[in-house]
């Protein structure tokens, strides 16, 4: 009778996370009485996940579940999942993401979540960049896109592919200002883009009429395309005026 009130209380507290530690301590004392009780120990489990603080107990409970449920999909999961939050280079989250992936390979939130891994350790790079491209080519959805570029920017060796997975997003989403950003600074990298990147530094100035850094920028890539551009000229002209001082401006201009 003690040992159910204690349950009783332990479900009340656990309807308020600011009770938390409160229901996990009763949690506690009542698995030291009742090890096996297996729907004391399933509430205790889906407890500790609340808070990151609790993650390595959750760990201990989750294994425990794991090896008494080998079989089961979303319990082998949870467990990738805890321990690629413990640790983003797990080597065992990879392998268990690997298992579930070849189990429901058409399952594409589940494809995400192992690329996404994968992607957090350099060693694992090709490996991520083979499963978004794999999910882009079964469903070209801009974020996991995004996540493709992202890591092939990592190598200049891979800029042509870079870019070109950056002008499919531009081209999706205009007005995206941190995709636009990034995919300007690519196109400084090689000289064979410096038109391209004319035109988009000209679109950014046009945007930011009063940036210092933003007019330099084209000017110096209207001087790398032509020389004798009267329209680099004019720029480092007005750039010269706001900073009569700054000598290294000067010998550009001159």
């Amino acid at each position: 009778e003690d040992i159910e009130r204690r349950h009783r209380l332990a479900q009340l507290l656990a309807q308020d996370r600011a009770q938390l530690e409160e229901a996990l301590e009763q949690y506690r004392a009542l698995l030291k009485a009742q090890p096996e009780n297996t729907a004391w120990r399933d509430e205790y489990r889906k407890l500790l996940l609340w808070d990151e603080r609790h993650l390595e107990e959750a760990l201990r409970e989750q294994r425990r579940l794991a090896a008494e449920q080998p079989k089961d999909f979303d319990v082998q999961h949870t467990l990738a999942e805890l321990l690629a939050r413990q640790d983003p280079r797990s080597g065992e989250a990879v392998s268990i993401y690997a298992d579930l992936v070849k189990q429901r390979p058409a399952d594409a939130g589940l494809r995400l979540e192992y690329a996404d891994l994968l992607a957090g350790d350099p060693e694992r790079r090709s490996d991520a960049i083979g499963e978004y491209r794999s999910l882009v080519a079964a469903d070209p959805q801009p974020a996991t896109r995004h996540k493709l570029a992202r890591l092939l920017s990592q190598d200049r060796a891979q800029l042509d592919e870079v870019l070109e997975q950056y002008r499919v997003l531009v081209d999706a989403e205009p007005e995206h200002a941190e995709w636009r950003e990034e995919y300007r600074k690519l196109l400084l990298w090689d000289e064979r883009n410096t038109q391209e990147a004319i035109r988009e530094y000209r679109r950014y100035a046009a945007e930011r009429p009063g940036d210092f850094e933003v007019h330099h920028t084209l000017a110096t890539l209207l001087v790398r395309d032509d020389p004798r551009s009267d329209e680099a000229v004019s720029l480092y002209a007005d750039l010269v005026k706001q900073r009569p001082a700054d000598a290294g401006l000067r010998l550009e201009y001159a």
